[in-house]
Order: structure tokens, then C-alpha cells, then sequence
């Protein structure tokens, strides 16, 4: 109490600065918790805000880029999802020798082809486990570019088979030992045994001559689930990681006795074309349904992560806060949504996406901008995620279940517009890939891997699980 006096006695300008330091330090609380002032509804008051949500699809002018050094590959489908239907994801990839020209041992003939096999990297999965996949890699017909980047949706064209393979992921990060080698996290996939004798055949007249030579004799793989793949999770690959490479088995003459070898085609970053082709097909699913703009917002948010949904947010009874309180000091603004579970609907293994992500839109300029103040960075330029929120904290709802809830802190935004009177911004909720702002001096930063992760969230009409604003403060 005394020091509500006091701040009083020094001064409104100087109550705003030692209020926005005691906001830094307490920018990773929750609300409630003993470092905020007490809710007496004498002092210090607290309030939810309404907000009216609708559900949008991405726009392709949206789509992040792929790259194959900082962003897992994606593989896989998931053919019946009820709430967002089907999905699916190819990599289109060169692998080439590493040093050019490429010398083989002896003559063509006295080589002696055992098989040829394309690993990736496994890293994990994402979706169910238990479930195999069929997946065939195949010759791309269409030259794919290494000093080009391509969209995450971007179709390569292919034509002959050169392998396939039943693959359960939750067998992928099994040992196994081949060659005298103890293999795990592999993705292993045997090719015909034509190719390999072609590789075999090649010299330095020919494909072995140059890599811009070995290019015009092959254009890279496809890798790409069947269409009618029943898999039902998406498997993801580091390429930049020593176990992917294409590896050429196979034995020669040497000192009167047959010699075996292994000769890696590697993928290298920079060097080597890569692309991914990730595909939605939202017919027939509850997203589909919910896709009308409702003027007094939907009661279900459909979520995808990246190539998928976005929901747009107006929160403008914040004006309605600001004229019926006036300048407040606000201590805590939290935005919060939290996942509606649905039984039967494969909530337990599609699971939700690591981060969601908050931003808002300038209309007088045209884009959508950062919650600065509230989201801020390190010196090395990494935001500080866990002072502004985004991150899923598993939570159980009213019946038990285990859902996912998202908060965000927006004090500082609240703060300015109570105070300074800027602009009540509409706002959006998305799953992002990358966080990238052109021309606003922001760094970029990833926060989900391509295609992981999707939710159902509760609208602000939701009865069960609200989207909502709440705020803690203090009259002036």
C-alpha cells in the first residue's frame, strides 16, 4: 500500500517506468501467480476480453522456402484425417559423387555390381508410427536447381521406378548391421539393379567427367509415398547428416582376389538441387465446413502447421476496455486459446504443433507486424519465446483429456494503447515455419518443422474452451 502512495507522490512518468521494469521481470509468469499484485477488485481488478475468430486457408504467397541445411526433409502421407483430410509430402533431391572427376577401380568390366541403396537420415515422426508406408523413389524427368530455392508445394515432374519400400516408422531407428556396418536411423530403400550397373559403367568421358556433366546424364530422385499410401504420419530426414547418401555396393579385382567397396553419392548443401512438394487436399473435412466467415466468429479454429490454415482475430473490445477504464496500468495481458479434444479423431498421434505464433495486421500499411515491444530478442538476434509465449503447455480439460493451450503475453502492446492511444490492431494465429518480416528490421527465426502439427481450438464463442484476452490491472 505504501508504495501505491508513493508512486502517486512521484509522479505518473516516473510510476510508468518502474511499472515497465517490474513488467520485464515478470514477462515469463503465468497469470496468478505471487509475483503479480492480488486481484482484491480494490487495487488491482482483472477482466476478460471477447474475441471473434475465423478460419483461412494460407495463401501460397505465404509459402516459406525449403532448405535443405537448416529444415528437416518431409516424407509421408496422411490420407483420412477428419479434420483437415489429406496430406501428403515428396523430396526431390540430387545426390552426386563428391569430388569430380570420379575415378572407380579397374576396368568397367571388372566391376561387380552386389546392390545400390539411397539412406536418409532418419530424425523422428510425426503422426502414427505403427502404420507402414509405401514409398517409391523414382528418375526425375525435370532438372532441379542447386543456386535455387523452391516453395514447399513445388511438383517436380518423374517417370521411371527405381525402387520402393514398405517402411514402419517405428522401426526406423532400429540397428542393423550390412556390410560389416552397424547402421540405425536409417531410411533404406534398395534401387534396381539396372541403375547401379550404370553407375558402375560411367567414366570420365561421360557422367564421372564434371558435375555439370553428371547433371545432363541424371536429373536426381523423387521420393514419393503411393497414392494410395495408408501410412498416416510424416517421417522427417536430416540431408545434411552423414547417413544420407546414395551407396554404390560392390567388389573388384585386386591383387588376384575380389575386393568388396562401398563408393558414397552424398547430397551436399549448396551443391546439390533439393526441393519438397508437401500437398493438402482439405475435401470433405471439418476445416472445409468451417471455412464461411461467421461476423460473430466461429466457435472451432482449425489450425494446420505450414503449408495449411491461419485464423484472423478481432479484438477490438479492447477499445471497449480502454474507453470504460481509461489509462490503467496494465500488468498482465495474456491471449489464450486452448485445444478442443475430439475422441475418435486421431487427436492421441496428429498431434498439435509445437508453436503457435501471434502477430498483427497494419491495415494503413498493408502487412502484418510483430508484437513489439512484448516479443523481443537476444543480443545474437533469438527471440525470447519464452517471455512472449507461443510454446504448447499440455493441460487437462474439463473431461480429462490432455489438450494443448497456447498463451501470449501482450502486456506492453495493451499498455500502449491504454496509455499512448495506438492503434487496436487486427490480429493472426498461425503455425508457422519461419518468422520472417521483410523491411521491419526483425530477424528471422524458425519455430515448426514443415507439415508438423495440427489443432482444433475453441473460438471466442467456444462455450467449453475460450479464446480469449485477460488482463490484470490497477486503476491510476
Amino acid at each position: 500500500m505504501k508504495a501505491k502512495f508513493l508512486f502517486a507522490v512521484l509522479g505518473l512518468g516516473y510510476l510508468v517506468i518502474v511499472l515497465n521494469v517490474h513488467c520485464t521481470k515478470i514477462a515469463a509468469t503465468e497469470i496468478g501467480t505471487d509475483l503479480l499484485p492480488a486481484v482484491d477488485n480494490v487495487y488491482t481488478f482483472d477482466t476478460t476480453l471477447e474475441v471473434i475468430a475465423n478460419n483461412y486457408i494460407s495463401p501460397d504467397s505465404s509459402l516459406p522456402y525449403f532448405s535443405g541445411q537448416s529444415d528437416l526433409a518431409v516424407i509421408g502421407s496422411v490420407p483420412n484425417d477428419p479434420q483437415f483430410g489429406k496430406s501428403s509430402s515428396a523430396l526431390f533431391i540430387e545426390m552426386k559423387p563428391n569430388v569430380f572427376p570420379t575415378i572407380l577401380e579397374n576396368v568397367k568390366d571388372s566391376l561387380y555390381l552386389d546392390s545400390v541403396v539411397l539412406c536418409l537420415s532418419y530424425h523422428h515422426n510425426w503422426g502414427d508410427s505403427n502404420i507402414a508406408h509405401q514409398i517409391g523413389v523414382y528418375q526425375m524427368t525435370q532438372k532441379i536447381r542447386s543456386d535455387s530455392t523452391y516453395k514447399i508445394n513445388s511438383p517436380f515432374t518423374y517417370s521411371t521406378l527405381l525402387g520402393s519400400a514398405t517402411v514402419l516408422p517405428s522401426t526406423l531407428n532400429d540397428s542393423v548391421i550390412l556390410q560389416k556396418e552397424r547402421l540405425k536411423n536409417q531410411l533404406r530403400i534398395k534401387l534396381d539393379d539396372s541403375f547401379g550397373r550404370w553407375l558402375l559403367d560411367q567414366d570420365t568421358s561421360g557422367a564421372y567427367k564434371s558435375d555439370s556433366l553428371f547433371k545432363e546424364y541424371f536429373n536426381g530422385f523423387a521420393i514419393v509415398p503411393d497414392a494410395g499410401d495408408a501410412g498416416n504420419s510424416m517421417m522427417y530426414f536430416s540431408l545434411t547428416d552423414a547417413n544420407t547418401s546414395l551407396r554404390l555396393y560392390y567388389r573388384y579385382d585386386k591383387n588376384g582376389k575380389r575386393d568388396t567397396t562401398v563408393r558414397n553419392f552424398p547430397y551436399i548443401f549448396g551443391v546439390d538441387g533439393v526441393a519438397l512438394n508437401v500437398q493438402r487436399d482439405y475435401s470433405g473435412s471439418q476445416f472445409q465446413n468451417h471455412l464461411a466467415e461467421i461476423p460473430g466468429g466461429d466457435s472451432l479454429i482449425y489450425l494446420q502447421t505450414v503449408p495449411g490454415s491461419y485464423t484472423k482475430i478481432n479484438a477490438s473490445s479492447i477499445n471497449g476496455f480502454k474507453a470504460a477504464k481509461g489509462n490503467v496500468i496494465i500488468h498482465r495481458a495474456e491471449f489464450s486459446a486452448e485445444q478442443v479434444f475430439s475422441p475418435g479423431e486421431s487427436d492421441e498421434v496428429l498431434t498439435p504443433p509445437p508453436f503457435l505464433y501471434l502477430d498483427a495486421f497494419d491495415t494503413a500499411a498493408g502487412a502484418f507486424k510483430p508484437f513489439v515491444p512484448d516479443l523481443q530478442f537476444t543480443s545474437s538476434g533469438a527471440p525470447l519465446l519464452g517471455n512472449f509465449g507461443g510454446a504448447a503447455k499440455l493441460t487437462t480439460d474439463a473431461s480429462g483429456n490432455t489438450v494443448a493451450r497456447y498463451t501470449f503475453v501482450i502486456s506492453r502492446y495493451l499498455q500502449g494503447i491504454v496509455t499512448r492511444n495506438q492503434l487496436v490492431y487486427n490480429m493472426r494465429l498461425a503455425a508457422p515455419n519461419t518468422v520472417f518480416y521483410k523491411n521491419q528490421g526483425i530477424p528471422s527465426f524458425l519455430l515448426n518443422n514443415m507439415a508438423e502439427g495440427r489443432v482444433k481450438l475453441g473460438g471466442g464463442n467456444n462455450a467449453g474452451s475460450r479464446m480469449k484476452i485477460h488482463i490484470i490491472y490497477s486503476k491510476i
